[in-house]
This record gives structure tokens, sequence and C-alpha cells, in this order.
């Protein structure tokens, strides 16, 4: 299943796969995995993005099998999306085969938007076709 959500399936590493697992174990994982696969719970991007009143930076997997970029690229309409990066040769998890180009492209977006006091930067976590809203 890992190697799946992977363009580049040497990603697929024991560790990765242990550290992915790892969360399983904890009490009431069962019920947020449950949650988690059947989309029930949490806006949809749709609802969500209209109400964001900071930039925000959606970075999307080329070669996404669960998640078509042609979905993401809909997200650009949205006023609050500021910028859309396309990353080639990715999959459904960019985090982990683009750890460090994705960093750069979000420090980067980050500093574009410094403010001599406040640093507001918001991620969007992708669930599925759900998503969570995280303001740091």
């Amino acid at each position: 299943m890992y190697e799946e959500c992977y363009h580049d399936t040497s990603q697929v590493t024991e560790e990765l796969v242990e550290n992915i697992l790892r969360p399983g174990l904890e009490p009431g994982a069962v019920d947020v995995f449950l949650e988690f696969i059947c989309y029930s719970g949490g806006p949809l991007p749709e609802e969500l993005l209209p109400q964001v009143k900071c930039p925000v930076l959606i970075a999307w997997g080329d070669k996404d099998p669960w998640e078509p970029i042609e979905l993401g690229r809909a997200y650009e309409n949205f006023d609050s999306v500021e910028d859309f990066i396309d990353l080639p040769n990715v999959g459904h998890c960019p985090q982990v085969g683009l750890s460090l180009v994705w960093q750069l492209h979000k420090y980067m977006f980050m500093l574009t938007h410094l403010t001599h006091k406040v640093i507001s930067t918001t991620f969007l976590c992708w669930y599925g076709r759900r998503m969570k809203l995280h303001i740091l």
C-alpha cells in the first residue's frame, strides 16, 4: 500500500513504514484511523479556503495516484491561494520524497510574507478530500 502512494518507491523504507505504523499503537488510534478512511469528518477544502485570511501555498505531487493534480489546481481559483507548486515526479507524500525541496518552498513562501513583528503562516494538511488548518 505504501509503495502505491510514493512515485519513487525507493522512498518506502522500513524506517518510514515503522514511523507511519507506530502511532497506530496509541490508545484511540483505531477510531482516528476509521474516521480518516471514511472521510466523514472535517470540512472540505472548498468550504475552508474562502475563510482563510492569509496567503496559502499549495504543493502537489504530479504523480499522486489518489488525489490527481487537477483536483489541486482547482483550488488556485480561491482568493487565499497565492501560489500552487507542481512537484514533478512526486506522489501523494511530497514531504518524504522531496523533503529539502519542499522545505525550501515553504521557507521562501514564509519569508515573502514576513512583517516586522509577526510571522503568520497557514499550513493546510490534507487528509484525502478533507483538510485540517494549522495556523502557526
